[in-house]
């Protein structure tokens, strides 16, 4: 470098730290002068004229420097850093994208790319894929994934073609070797068919939450055990149903199997090494193409989908696409069997998802035999019946107990103040069906009797969750009780097992459960658990748990009174635990999930994909999301009607789509040539909407809607008969104007009623339904033209 030239630098690298950036652009431009290959000095040119507020300039000056060395990730990021304050978010992806594909360290590059697909910026799948492998965390497994397996013996294969007969014979010995290696790192191959289990609600709460219990617990063990078991790894893959793509992802085994041990070592969500885990897990949902599921896998919902008003138009369309069959586990139906001990908004999304499940899954998963006759009493509220052979029952009756850690939940104990056998643990959420009230009651009673030296503290382990007043306020109103009760919640895994070893029993008084997993987990540490006998709980407490009947306070304090009292019966029912639970290992209840997929492919039961379904002559259909609290005869979700991929998730008016196409499928019981009159219900939200309707192959009907207007068109049709269905296209466009590059337009469906054209009560009282608003139709701002 010659003097001039690093005088020119020093000067222009000055002018940057004293932040005087016109300064500094004239400066970097003069040492451009003398050598204008330098990237790093375009680069800081770049910088100095974008914040001199020349910012085409600086966009110039990135490119330049991005020609001299396109692999120089920092100069990527700089352009996507300045697209991204131009608001050009397509081009600011491709260069985030561009950077974390060079460098996976870029921290900024990546939360930039997020954040420019989180706002609709569109990415191509190429890039989208060298991201999402570049921002991976690497392999912890020694096993290879199938895929790993097979891509590492075609090179072995190329290496030894490529060594030739006069190749060393050192290095072909040591190719060889790499081959014969392959059979003990690899799986066999997988029998049976593809199992994809969907996850969504379980990376939903690691969104506000760490340590998993309950449900979430279940499915990180079971899919942990078969992500590491070597008969069922390859059969077994995991996804997640992301709402802003509309579709799934699937999940990298590695990355979920460290996610998941993570999250069981419990800790602090601001912990750096567990935000870098879920960074990684936003970043794989953000980048990774969208599922092609195996032709015939079958999709297993470990978890729940209640909240994904648009889970089911995706799985007609999985379906459609590969063949896929439909499998939810049900851990319980208590929003609908027990409705009072649930909010409102769960009990609505939940008989939103009872109203679907029905006529889209192919088989049911389920954990007790009082929930599989809760399941069948709900199909049959509806009308259907679910064969008790569809219904697989998968005992939750595994192993909880985790490895010792040395003395550390005891530790934790000691801070506490509790001594081996001086409390009573009560491990559940805080809520009014765990029925802590009348735990309480009876507590209130031991201490009046027996003193507050002589009771067992109660411990209760758990979060707050909904209808729980009533508890805290008896905890309130009485001082005393409230000093012999310790509330903990985050307890992590090392001291949740100190908890359960050091206690004198357990309590569960459950009022309704699917399961009862607590249950399970004492009897796992061997501690008698003194439980309801309601609902599922006894098949989880056998005969080696105590019962009460819920509302006899006086034999719950009995109970309670006997336990904590009368040691020798206590240990006579821990030696009965000891001699007699044998808690399963988690991978046996995978195998068992994979048992029962097995025996429904075999028999090809329900197989075939589901006929569209049938539109009730003169029935208003509306596109609506359910707001029902209850279930009746003939109920169902009218979203069925919707196709394909246009459409947004129903709101609480009707459905917005988009008006690149979309489409209503549906049946009509009438015979084949009636002439059909169909009524549409359209809404323009924001700003009016030209619109096209085609009803199959017939004429299209065109018009317009105003903004936030509702409007009635009718079509006309012959029926196709029962067995063919009539398909509505619905396109749309601004009205009055071309649509803007990129924009994406969007019209409002209400819903859609059919019948015989010469049948005019049917139109009478649609018309009188319309006029007097009695169906509580409604487009989002309220107008009608």
């Amino acid at each position: 470098m010659s003097e001039g030239l690093a005088a020119r630098i020093a000067a222009a690298d000055a002018a940057r730290d004293a932040r005087d950036w016109k300064r500094a652009a004239r400066l970097y431009a003069d040492a451009l002068q003398l050598d204008p290959g330098r990237d790093d000095l375009w680069v800081q040119q770049g910088h100095a004229l974008k914040e001199s507020g020349r910012r085409s300039e600086a966009e110039a000056a990135y490119r330049t420097a991005l020609s001299h060395r396109p692999a120089v990730a920092d100069s990527w990021m700089q352009l996507g850093h300045l697209m991204s304050l131009e608001g050009r978010k397509d081009e600011a992806a491709v260069a985030y994208a561009e950077a974390v594909a060079r460098d996976r360290t870029m921290r900024d590059a990546a939360d930039g790319l997020r954040a420019a697909l989180a706002g609709g910026a569109v990415l191509s799948e190429d890039l989208r894929r060298a991201a999402a492998r570049a921002l991976r965390p690497p392999p912890r497994r020694t096993r290879l994934l199938s895929a790993d397996a097979a891509a590492l013996g075609r090179l072995f294969h190329e290496a030894l073609d490529r060594l030739g007969d006069e190749a060393p014979p050192a290095a072909v010995q040591a190719v060889r070797a790499g081959l014969d290696a392959l059979p003990q790192l690899s799986p066999p191959p997988a029998e049976g068919p593809a199992c994809v289990f969907d996850v969504s609600d379980l990376i939903g709460y690691f969104a506000h939450s760490r340590l998993p219990t309950g449900i979430q617990r279940v499915q990180i063990e079971v899919l942990s055990a078969l992500l590491i078991d070597p008969v069922a790894e390859p059969r077994t893959s995991v996804c997640a149903f992301d709402e802003g793509r509309d579709d799934w992802v699937e999940i990298p085994p590695d990355l979920f199997l460290d996610l998941a041990e993570a999250a069981l070592a419990g800790g602090d969500l601001a912990e750096p090494g567990w935000r870098m885990r879920l960074a990684a897990l936003r970043t794989e949902l953000a980048l990774a193409p969208a599922l092609a599921f195996p032709p015939g896998a079958w999709l297993i919902t470990l978890g729940t989908s209640w909240w994904l008003q648009n889970y089911f138009l995706k799985v007609r369309e999985a379906k459609r696409r590969f063949g896929v069959r439909y499998v939810p586990f049900v851990h319980d139906m208590i929003p609908v069997m027990v409705p009072e001990h649930c909010v409102q908004p769960l009990v609505r999304d939940f008989v939103s998802w009872a109203l679907g499940v029905f006529a889209h899954a192919d088989a049911f998963l389920t954990n007790s035999e009082a929930s599989r006759a809760d399941l069948q009493a709900v199909a049959r509220r509806l009308g259907v019946e679910v064969p008790a052979d569809r219904a697989r029952v998968i005992r939750l009756d595994a192993d909880f107990r985790k490895p010792a850690r040395g003395d550390e939940g005891q530790g934790a104990l000691d801070r506490r103040g509790l001594t081996p056998g001086g409390f009573m643990l009560f491990v559940s959420t805080i809520e009014s069906r765990k029925n802590h009230v009348e735990v309480l009651a009876a507590l209130q009673r031991m201490l009046a009797a027996h003193g507050p030296e002589r009771t067992p503290k109660l411990v209760c382990v758990g979060g707050r969750g909904w209808l729980n007043d009533a508890v805290f306020a008896r905890l309130r109103s009485d001082p005393a009780l409230a000093r012999h009760v310790l509330m903990l919640t985050g307890v992590p895994d090392a001291e949740l097992d100190a908890l359960y070893r050091s206690c004198r029993f357990t309590l569960y008084p459950s009022l309704y459960e699917g399961w009862g997993l607590p249950v399970t987990e004492s009897l796992s540490h061997g501690k008698v658990v003194l439980a309801s006998n309601r609902s599922s709980v006894p098949e989880a407490g056998g005969d080696l748990a105590v019962y009460f009947q819920p509302g006899d306070l006086d034999g719950l304090t009995e109970a309670m009174e006997r336990l904590s009292f009368d040691d020798a019966w206590r240990e006579l029912l821990e030696r009965r635990i000891r001699e007699r639970f044998r808690p399963r290992p988690w991978h046996a209840l995978g195998r068992d999930m994979l048992a029962a997929v097995d025996a429904w492919a075999s028999d090809r039961g329900g197989e075939g994909a589901a006929d569209a379904p049938v539109a009730v002559a003169g029935r208003l259909h509306r596109l609506a999301r359910s707001s029902a609290l209850g279930l009746g005869p003939g109920d169902r979700a009218d979203e069925i009607f919707r196709d394909g991929p246009g459409w947004a998730a129903p709101e609480a008016w009707g459905c917005r789509a988009r008006g690149t196409g979309a489409d209503l499928l549906f049946r009509v019981d009438l015979p084949a040539g009636t002439p059909l009159r169909i009524h549409l219900g359209l809404t323009a939200p924001g700003e009016g909407r030209a619109f096209e309707v085609r009803p199959g192959d017939g004429p299209p009907t065109a018009g317009h809607v105003l903004a936030d207007a509702a409007r009635w068109i009718v079509l006309a049709a012959p029926a196709p008969g029962p067995d063919r269905p009539i398909r509505l296209r619905l396109t749309a466009a601004p009205d009055g104007r071309g649509a803007a590059p990129g924009e994406r337009v969007e019209i409002g469906v209400i819903g859609v009623m059919v019948c015989a054209a010469d049948d005019l009560s049917a139109r009478a009282d649609f018309q009188a339904g319309i006029a007097s608003g009695g169906w509580g139709l409604q487009p989002p701002e309220g107008r009608s033209d």
